[in-house]
């Protein structure tokens, strides 16, 4: 591709990470630049060498000279659509250095990432699009829109307790989350949405147990020594951020739901927050509680590989935190 480099024209080659390696430094060095900031290397570690779904490293890049100008990354993810387990990746980690921005260097590596992704049978990239990433996703990437997501937040003073079924006795446990967590949750369901991303253990257990930037907590919820449900959550000064909930088919989703609420708002705690689908039920049931729509958080969408229709319709989607990078 011919590229303008300090007022000259020269062919610049979009390099792939998993071909062509780079040190760790030359990316802090343009982290710190675009964003004036350092990255975490056990961070960057985690997320992107250590991923349970792939070993290839899904990461472009374009040098001038020994400097790293441009980087684009993205995350491999399972995805399941009506039952059936295929491969997506997580747009993830974009930066330009200040210096060589509007050149078009995004699209180039972004076009021959994808490339590499659909020889790879994944199936398309999702993600989380701010304000200044969202406009270029769509006029030059193909990004389709699902939603654009605020948060949905609970104030403590807004609870709906009279919806409390005080009768029902409820036993809860909160903990740091750990592997035992996890065999636990294996036998629990969290959506019956046609589309989802993976819940599998093995990448909890990454996601959760093995994530160098935050700690995560579990609510298990109990009735006659019967698990009913898990609430996965993460503290964030005075708010809970909801990451998953989890729950045995054939219960009262509604009544767990409250208790678990309830609980959680007992500590030291002045709101809790999550994403969920205005679609669906549980939208509902947590809009009753007292639950609100709040401030703009992010875009979601989809930027397909296959014609799927069904991918395109948000309301065949689960999303929560937990499918996100930044939670």
């Amino acid at each position: 591709m011919q590229v303008e480099i300090n007022g000259k024209f020269s062919y610049m080659k979009c390099y792939s990470f998993s071909e062509n390696p780079i040190d760790f430094d030359l990316i802090d060095t343009l982290f710190k630049s675009s964003f004036n900031q350092s990255l975490n290397s056990d961070y960057w570690n985690w997320r992107f060498l250590h991923n349970p779904v792939s070993t290839k490293v899904y990461i472009n890049y374009l040098m001038d000279g020994d400097k790293l100008i441009a980087y684009y990354a993205v995350s491999p993810c399972e995805i399941n659509i009506d039952n059936k387990t295929y491969k997506i990746a997580l747009s993830n980690m974009t930066m330009t250095h200040p210096d060589y921005t509007r050149r078009g260097y995004f699209k180039l590596l972004a076009t021959n990432l994808f490339e590499d992704l659909r020889k790879d049978d994944f199936i398309g990239v999702y993600g989380f699009a701010n304000t200044n990433s969202h406009h270029g996703f769509k006029k030059n990437l193909g990004w389709k829109d699902l939603a654009a997501l605020n948060m949905f937040s609970l104030v403590k003073d807004d609870f709906n307790k009279e919806l409390l079924e005080h009768e029902v006795q409820y036993t809860l446990k909160n903990s740091i989350l750990s592997r035992d967590d996890l065999l636990a949750i294996d036998e629990l369901n969290f959506t019956d949405s046609s589309i989802h991303l993976s819940r599998s253990k093995g990448w909890l257990n990454w996601r959760l147990i093995e994530n160098p930037n935050n700690d995560y907590y579990s609510l298990k919820i109990y009735g006659d020594s019967d698990l009913r449900g898990v609430v996965i959550y993460k503290k964030y000064l005075k708010s809970i951020d909801i990451m998953e909930i989890f729950y045995k088919n054939k219960i009262n989703k509604f009544e767990m739901l409250n208790i678990a609420i309830n609980h959680l708002l007992t500590q030291d705690t002045l709101n809790l927050n999550c994403w969920a689908n205005l679609q669906s039920d549980e939208y509902s049931m947590m809009e009753k509680v007292g639950f609100k729509e709040g401030e703009f958080n992010t875009n979601f969408g989809i930027i397909p590989f296959i014609k799927n229709e069904k991918l395109l319709d948000v309301k065949n989607w689960h999303y929560r935190f937990i499918d996100s990078d930044v939670f």
